[in-house]
């Protein structure tokens, strides 16, 4: 008997070894450990754009800097301006073509001062030095769109949303129509971590 545990061991315990090991976040998406994703711009906020047509969708185009899965959209507001509970984030391929995932609704994590967190519907796999657009509609009346010091936020022009209400299904596909503003990219990054950090 004890020869045959030994045997068990030796057959069994290398398997048990190398068996990967699966993450809750807080928020019960599954997180696999060391395969946080991430693409988009966690840059402090300089300043945001006033959008005079209101509820429409602003985004931007970034490399992700690394490969692995994202389940959450975190966004940074630059003050009160924005009615964060009227944002649905979403992300798409490089050209706008195919919508990847978008947030469930417009519910969302506080974790910081001015910082915003919503789950994706489906966590999907970003993959190092591939563009992804991120961006988000906006049901809101005013649209302040805050923005880093780097890149340029588009508008789909066009596709405008519901007054007050939560444009829970971001357009599937946008068409980079209207160069907004080249001060900055949107402060909009997707992420695994429950808490929007790396």
């Amino acid at each position: 008997m004890k020869k045959l545990f030994i045997l068990f061991l030796i057959l069994f315990l290398p398997l048990i070894g190398n068996a990967t090991t699966m993450l809750i976040n807080g928020d019960g998406t599954s997180a696999a450990g060391g395969d946080n994703g991430f693409v988009g711009n966690k840059a402090a906020v300089v300043d945001s754009v006033f959008q005079t047509d209101n509820h429409e969708l602003c985004h931007s185009h970034f490399v992700a800097s690394a490969s692995g899965t994202v389940s959450a959209i975190c966004v940074r507001r630059y003050d009160a301006g924005t009615n964060m509970t009227l944002v649905c984030p979403a992300i798409w391929n490089a050209d706008g073509s195919t919508q990847l995932a978008k947030a469930s609704d417009c519910t969302s994590s506080n974790p910081a001062t001015n910082l915003y967190r919503y789950v994706l519907a489906s966590a999907i796999t970003v993959t190092a030095s591939t563009t992804y657009t991120l961006g988000y509609a906006y049901g809101g009346g005013a649209q302040y769109c805050p923005y880093s010091d780097t890149g340029a936020i588009y508008i789909e022009t066009g596709t405008l949303y519901t007054i007050a209400q939560c444009p829970s299904s971001p357009a599937t596909t946008i068409t980079h129509d209207a160069t907004f503003t080249t001060a900055g990219a949107l402060t909009i990054w997707a992420t695994n971590t429950a808490d929007c950090s790396d």
